[in-house]
């Protein structure tokens, strides 16, 4: 399956239900679920300590033990809402030195959200006073998927709701158990609204779900596995021991105080009887037994000691074979951690001159910004004077325009005068003309006649 939507790494996923926990008809005494999931952990672990040869060609056996091991990586307990139960704190005691505990708080829409933050609480209280270690994902991880939500939050809501963002599980800094909620189409339908199960408002399911898948929670969680897998494995090595250590002590036989009882009463017995010649005959008998029960105990001891001293050497040869096998993978290891750190060099190298390019552009673009902003500057002075120049210009040739008309409208208006004028003489001129003319008709029909 891919890690996210998009991505274009898989992961294979096993997953194991463990149904019957705390069921009537099914979890018996006879038939415990619990026994069950405990023994099937611990045989995976049993196998995974026991490997000594790689099975997968290509890999090494650290390799083959880290990336493909058939482990348990982690446990996802699920706890009811309200109150805590007896029997889960005593299955989580049996699990967590096992494999990673994750705690999931179910069917978490029953409670308000201050009541999920009350029993968050409580829950981790209560396990830490039990001494039960849960998984905890890192602090950056935590910041890496809250930013995420934040993102998602700023596409469906406004900036000022995405800038207050408070996810349920309480944010980068929140250690504490998950609540989540379930539904087949990741909506709960409830009497006073809608539960959203991809919404980090309203679950903790999209968070657990990014820090495992998105941020890379699993590789963690592996890893946390592997380590409790090798401690269990080394602490069952040492109960080992200290049981046959134990067993050689018990094996040595001394005499008892009934034994030892009896012998002083035998002696007094015989001190005190007359037939003293039978009493010497038991104490003699009595001393040969113990002669031949010193003997016996002390072949029974070198022989308990010579097995002592050739098991002390198998398991000296053993450890002696299991350091060197050690010391050559830890010495591989080392290597491929050296050349994964010259890589990381390398990388870093890289990184560092890639970095120092890009500051000497960004003082290049500094200094080309400051350049255009001088010269933006020099240019709004020019435009300013250039405007001031003009706008002076301007108002000069108003002003002339202003004179010229002024002067336009006295030459119009004496043009007008003069044209007054001179159209009453023409019309007095004309007059008279029409007078002489109707005289000198008059005067010519008087002639004629």
């Amino acid at each position: 399956m891919p890690l996210y939507p998009g991505s274009d790494t898989a992961l294979q996923v096993n997953l194991v239900d463990t149904p019957g926990i705390n069921d009537l008809t099914v979890d018996r005494p006879g038939n415990s679920s619990t026994e069950k999931v405990v023994r099937e952990v611990q045989q995976r672990i049993d196998r995974h300590n026991s490997k000594t040869t790689a099975t997968m060609e290509g890999y090494s056996l650290i390799e083959e033990q880290q990336c493909w091991n058939e482990l348990v990586h982690v446990c996802f307990f699920f706890i009811a809402p309200h109150e805590l139960e007896r029997s889960d704190v005593e299955y989580m005691r049996r699990l967590h030195r096992l494999v990673p505990l994750v705690v999931l708080i179910s069917k978490s829409d029953t409670m308000t959200v201050e009541e999920t933050h009350l029993y968050k609480a409580k829950v981790a209280k209560q396990l830490a006073d039990e001494g039960i270690e849960t998984f905890s994902f890192s602090q950056e991880k935590r910041m890496q998927v809250e930013e995420w939500h934040k993102s998602l939050v700023a596409t469906d809501f406004s900036a000022e709701d995405a800038f207050k963002f408070q996810p349920l599980y309480g944010g980068s800094q929140g250690d504490e158990p998950w609540a989540v909620m379930g539904a087949d189409n990741s909506v709960r339908e409830m009497i006073i609204g809608r539960w959203m199960t991809d919404n980090p408002y309203h679950s903790d399911l999209p968070a657990v779900r990014d820090l495992i898948l998105r941020a890379g929670g699993w590789q963690d969680l592996k890893n946390a596995a592997a380590r409790k897998a090798e401690r269990e494995g080394r602490r069952l090595r040492e109960s080992a021991k200290l049981g046959w250590s134990r067993k050689l002590r018990m094996s040595i036989r001394r005499p008892s105080i009934a034994q030892l009882l009896i012998g002083l009463l035998v002696l007094v017995a015989a001190m005190l009887n007359p037939q003293h010649n039978l009493a010497k005959f038991k104490m003699a008998s009595m001393k040969s037994e113990h002669q031949s029960e010193v003997t016996r105990l002390k072949s029974e001891q070198t022989r308990l000691k010579s097995e002592h001293q050739s098991e002390v050497a198998r398991l000296e040869s053993e450890h002696q074979s299991e350091v060197a096998r050690l010391e050559s993978e830890h010495q591989s290891e080392v290597a491929r951690l050296e050349s994964v750190a010259s890589s990381l060099r390398s990388g870093l190298k890289e990184c560092k001159e890639r970095r120092d390019e890009h500051q000497s552009e960004v003082t290049r673009l500094k200094s080309e910004q400051t350049r255009l902003k001088s010269e933006q500057t020099r240019l709004k002075s020019e435009h300013q004077s250039e405007v001031t120049r003009l706008e002076s210009e301007h108002q000069s040739e108003v002003a002339r325009l202003k004179s010229v008309t002024s002067s336009l409208r006295s030459g119009l208006k004496e043009c007008k005068e003069r044209r007054d004028a001179d159209s009453f003489i023409l019309r007095t001129s004309l007059g008279e003309c029409k007078q002489e003319r109707d005289a000198c008709k008059k005067h010519k029909d008087s002639c004629w006649c």
